[in-house]
């Protein structure tokens, strides 16, 4: 009985897997079924368990208790269970993933290989229909209903590549999370990989990261380069105690100074420059602030444009704080509330939400402002316990990755990149690096996920 329990897990985590960047549907029906054996098997059996080992679950639990206290003063209270209920995954990933620790450290490495490769074809098929005809995709949308809806643009780059599965937002952030995932699995066994397996992760990334250029996720794509330069300064810093231990510091800012240019000035105008993806995207972000300054937006049928969404949001936000500093409206009223501050503006723009730290503050105050920051640099406390270096930078580039798509976004009200971030954060705060969980299995092949520097 106990090896069918754990196929039947296997499956439907394999299925979550799959579905974050293929179906909705199927994510809904993987973590119920999750939810439902975990805790079967955890009344079947109960594993003892200690505070060192679960206390990583602690921050979204905390974070969704800020939320449904914001219930004891919002007036609509079945809004607010709606919305309690619809964040569900803020605790029930973390349960998931703890409540099986073992089962998923055996396959630790195998279920991020899956999630890569899913991902990857998705990229794949994404990219096919980039190069496709604008007639040509619309055409196939008709025939295969599953597919989301094509919406044909005047400018068709200056919105995206079209996303044919889940939300273009939503899954550049899933594609970045599974690259930064990607490099870490490379570089910490690239030693010892044979010349061919190295050739196919080199062309995964490749294809994750030519994927996340051409949906023209701004939030994501700037999110990268500070994520990526974690990357980079633990590399060179390496580099630099190696090769050059009796150099004067100065040449260590010298070249600390060299990194921070490369990767914020020279990649990005390079990019804008040389990849018309990129270049037409944020000639449109110029294009619509310009017109929001001069007020020639109304000659436009302006409620498609995304960057004036964004300063919308972001001041209808702040108004609303304002005059909720402490408390918030409460998260039942938060919709309404939004609703009442953009009919102000007589604009016509639906509510938008564009900040995760905004949205959290505005809803439910300022004890989940604090919960929620402690949920997003809990990873970076996590490296004070890791003794690889590779370890820590991923820690760490999952952290600044998300630090900054929360400035511009709100990823965790929406379904897939809810559940991208609480899988990839229980993951990785759980399962990498950390002392006394370094062991995993690939293949059913018992292998240490992490060896000290």
């Amino acid at each position: 009985m106990q090896q069918y329990n754990r196929l039947f897990f296997h499956f439907l985590f394999c299925l979550l897997l799959t579905g974050l960047p293929f179906s909705k549907a199927m994510v809904s029906i993987a973590f119920v079924g999750l939810l439902i054996l975990s805790f079967f098997l955890f009344f079947q059996k109960k594993p003892a368990f200690s505070i060192e080992g679960i206390k990583w679950t602690f921050p979204p639990i905390v974070l969704f208790m800020a939320l449904g206290l914001s219930l004891l003063y919002s007036d609509n209270l079945s809004e607010g269970l709606n919305v309690l209920l619809s964040n569900a995954e803020m605790v029930g990933l973390p349960i998931i993933l703890f409540l099986n620790r073992k089962q998923i450290k055996e396959r630790f490495l195998f279920y991020l290989d899956w999630i890569t490769i899913i991902t990857v074809v998705a990229v794949l098929i994404t990219i096919a229909f980039f190069f496709f005809s604008t007639d040509l995709s619309y055409w196939i949308t008709l025939k295969l209903p599953f597919l989301k809806e094509y919406i044909i643009h005047e400018k068709q780059l200056a919105f995206g590549a079209y996303s044919p599965f889940i939300d273009r937002l939503q899954f550049a952030y899933l594609i970045a999370v599974v690259l930064m995932a990607l490099m870490w699995q490379f570089f910490r066994v690239r030693k010892d990989m044979s010349l061919f397996r190295g050739g196919i992760r080199i062309f995964q990334m490749v294809i994750l990261l030519s994927g996340l250029l051409i949906l023209g996720s701004r939030g994501a794509q700037l999110a990268l380069l500070p994520a990526l330069f974690v990357w980079a300064l633990s590399s060179f810093k390496k580099f630099y105690i190696t090769f050059f231990p009796d150099c004067r510091p100065v040449f260590y800012y010298l070249g600390l100074v060299s990194s921070l240019f490369l990767f914020f000035v020279v990649l990005p105008v390079f990019a804008y420059q040389k990849i018309p993806a990129v270049k037409t995207r944020y000639d449109q972000l110029i294009w619509e602030t310009g017109t929001f300054r001069d007020g020639t937006f109304k000659n436009y049928e302006y409620t498609h444009f995304t960057s004036i969404r964004r300063l919308l949001s972001w001041r209808n936000s702040l108004e609303i704080i304002v005059r909720h500093p402490l408390t918030g409206v409460g998260i039942g009223d938060y919709q309404q509330e939004m609703e009442r501050q953009y009919a102000q503006d007589q604009l016509g723009f639906p509510v938008n939400t564009q900040s995760q730290f905004l949205y959290y503050w505005t809803s439910s105050g300022l004890i989940a402002l604090f919960a929620f920051l402690g949920l997003l640099f809990f990873p970076v406390y996590q490296v004070k316990l890791m003794n690889n270096r590779l370890d820590r930078m991923l820690l760490l580039s999952f952290s600044t990755f998300f630090f900054f798509v929360f400035l511009f976004d709100a990823p965790l009200n929406f379904q897939v990149g809810s559940m991208s971030y609480f899988l990839f954060y229980g993951l990785l705060t759980g399962f990498v690096g950390v002392r006394g969980q370094g062991q995993g299995a690939n293949s059913g092949n018992n292998t240490v996920l992490t060896q000290p520097d």
